[in-house]
């Protein structure tokens, strides 16, 4: 059996690149490795996407879409800080889960 990522809930907004295009979406959830995404925009799997939220920008791919939802994975696995950055815990710590995860700003 795979182990799977533990998923953060979230519900931020962020402005997602696509091409030429800039939309707004609601992250539902975030891991180290992807996020998924909540809302109405022109773009497919593999699609490259820079995803943008406050002053930061995160590099990705589409790896999976439906009519309102898609799922990007990273280029980068991102930090336990930055997971907490797209959940608005920043600052925040938890113990939850394997092992003891980080939320420091």
């Amino acid at each position: 059996m795979r182990h799977r990522t533990r998923r953060v809930p979230s519900d931020l907004m962020v402005r997602l690149n696509l091409a030429e295009d800039e939309v707004t979406a609601k992250v539902c959830n975030v891991t180290r490795t992807g996020l998924q995404l909540r809302g109405i925009f022109d773009a497919e799997e593999g699609d490259m996407v820079r995803i943008g939220l406050r002053d930061r920008q995160f590099r990705g791919r589409l790896v999976w879409k439906t009519d309102i939802a898609a799922g990007v994975v990273f280029d980068a696995p991102i930090t336990d800080a930055d997971v907490a950055f797209f959940t608005g815990k920043r600052g925040q710590h938890s113990t939850r889960g394997r092992g003891r995860v980080g939320f420091g700003s």
